[in-house]
């Protein structure tokens, strides 16, 4: 079965990380390292701050698949104050 890494960048750092449902233990990693053959559904959380997902996708390439996007920055937005918002950039 075919891996990817994922290179991932997440502030606060003290998010939580879930792959598919499972939280990923510890501080949020700098990458994930995941099946290319399915997607994947990515979520953060942490107390205080808007919560983010993004879906990793499986596209075929060259006879084998590989996840789209392939990097991922999630920026959680605090929920106090006027700012209610979760910057994701794509790679």
């Amino acid at each position: 079965v075919s891996r990817q890494r994922i290179p991932l960048a997440v502030t606060p750092a003290a998010a939580e990380v879930f792959v598919d449902g499972a939280r990923v233990e510890g501080p949020a990693p700098s990458e994930l390292e995941l099946r290319s053959d399915r997607a994947h559904v990515l979520f953060f959380k942490l107390e205080g701050y808007q919560a983010g997902r993004v879906v990793l996708r499986s596209v075929p390439e060259d006879g084998d698949t590989r996840l789209e996007p392939g990097g991922v920055r999630v920026e959680l937005g605090p929920l106090s104050g006027k700012s209610r918002q979760v910057e994701i950039e794509l790679e």
